[in-house]
């Protein structure tokens, strides 16, 4: 999902003016640095730095756009603000729309001539992280959870396998017939533009496991429980904060809703196991605002 900026840039100008800059440096600033701190000790120049080398500064392609100063007052503890783009929070409006537009054009102008040292960066980094990696195991119970990365794919593949049997082997395997994945976020975010997996909370007896999902980006999570053994999943419960806790006996859901509205966090519901949403009770509310809602265990 294309990427877009939460607040307009007024001084986008000098910040890819910067950015270009120090991408670009010249010959001769690397050629001073080499004279007077060049040694046989001294690291091979990397693809990035040798795609920095012999730039010059360059000029801007075309002019920054510049949003609309519409003034807003805001009121709180007795002080008054004015926000002159508050406006820019209507999500849908297409004013807002086309200058976030013009903005992304505008950067992406600026920042075509440095393609090669982006790539070149890039792949240094890739060449760096071990890609195909696994996580320390922690152990809840008798069980213990870590997670693995694959070289080439964008997500975490979060496992577990029972305690004993880890501790016999003293490490994790690259594989082993005592593991159960239980969430591989690369077959999870197919098909969705945005994909984040949240927090996972496994009941007291292990069976289950509650877990949140982001589908939008902002920070709006679904809940979802997947019972560990059978691999079914009961879904349903949308709008939350991601703060969620099992009761002790797993036969209840604890979680908290954002408001529509502002998104604060502000009602703890209960959720029954194997009932529908639609039945949830609303345990309390926050009415405060300036206060939000959380649950810890």
């Amino acid at each position: 999902m294309p990427s877009t900026p939460l607040a307009p840039s007024p001084c986008l100008s000098a910040l890819l003016t910067s950015l270009l800059v120090a991408a670009c440096a010249s010959d001769s600033a690397g050629t001073s640095a080499a004279s007077s701190k060049g040694s046989a000790q001294d690291p091979a120049p990397t693809a990035a730095m040798k795609a920095s080398q012999g730039r010059k500064n360059p000029e801007l392609v075309g002019t920054p756009p510049v949003a609309r100063i519409v003034p807003h007052e805001l009121v709180a503890h007795g002080d008054t603000r004015v926000d002159n783009f508050y406006w820019m929070r209507e999500k849908a409006n297409p004013e807002v729309l086309s200058y976030l537009a013009e903005e992304n054009a505008y950067a992406e102008a600026n920042l075509a001539r440095t393609k090669d040292l982006q790539e070149a960066l890039f792949q240094e980094y890739v060449e760096r992280t071990q890609e195909t990696d696994v996580t320390v195991p922690v152990q809840d119970g008798r069980y213990e959870y870590y997670s693995r990365t694959f070289a080439g794919k964008p997500y975490p593949v979060h496992c577990r396998r029972p305690v004993e049997l880890t501790r016999e082997a003293g490490v994790i395997p690259a594989s082993d017939a005592s593991e159960t994945v239980l969430f591989d976020v690369n077959v999870m975010a197919r098909g969705s533009g945005y994909f984040q997996l949240g927090t996972r909370v496994p009941s007291e007896d292990h069976s289950r496991i509650a877990y949140a999902v982001d589908r939008t980006g902002r920070r709006i999570w679904d809940l979802e429980i997947k019972n560990v053994e059978r691999g079914d999943i009961a879904r349903g419960i949308t709008g939350t904060s991601g703060s969620f806790e099992w009761s002790a006996n797993g036969d209840y859901l604890f979680y908290v809703k954002r408001h529509p509205d502002t998104l604060r966090a502000y009602q703890v519901w209960r959720h029954r196991l194997n009932t529908p949403p639609a039945l949830d009770e609303l345990i309390y509310e926050e009415t405060d605002g300036t206060f939000s809602c959380r649950l810890e265990k």
